[in-house]
C-alpha cells in the first residue's frame, strides 16, 4: 500500500485460499481499500519465489437485492430459483 509491501493477515475472515490446495486468493466483500497491487510469495527449502504483480481493480458499489413476497414464499434459497 502506498509503495510499501504489506503482508495479508490470512487469519481475518475477509481472506481465504492462498494455499497449495487452493492457490487463489479470495477477498470477501472487496472494497476500494483492497484496490492495490498483489504479489504472491512462497518459501520452501529451496528458496523463495514471487509471482508477477496483479492489480485488483474494484468497480461498482453496494448492491441491493429485492424480490417479491411471492418469490420468497416459493423459494427458500434464491441461488437455485
Amino acid at each position: 500500500m502506498n509503495g510499501v509491501e504489506q503482508n495479508i493477515d490470512m487469519t481475518q475472515a475477509k481472506y481465504s485460499g492462498a494455499t497449495t490446495n487452493n492457490p487463489a486468493l479470495n477477498i470477501a466483500n472487496a472494497n476500494l481499500n483492497d484496490e492495490v497491487v498483489y504479489i504472491c510469495t512462497a518459501t520452501n527449502s529451496v528458496g523463495t519465489g514471487r509471482s508477477q504483480q496483479s492489480y485488483l481493480d474494484v468497480v461498482g458499489g453496494n448492491f441491493v437485492i429485492s424480490y417479491s413476497r411471492l418469490l420468497h414464499e416459493r423459494c427458500t434459497n434464491l441461488q437455485y430459483c
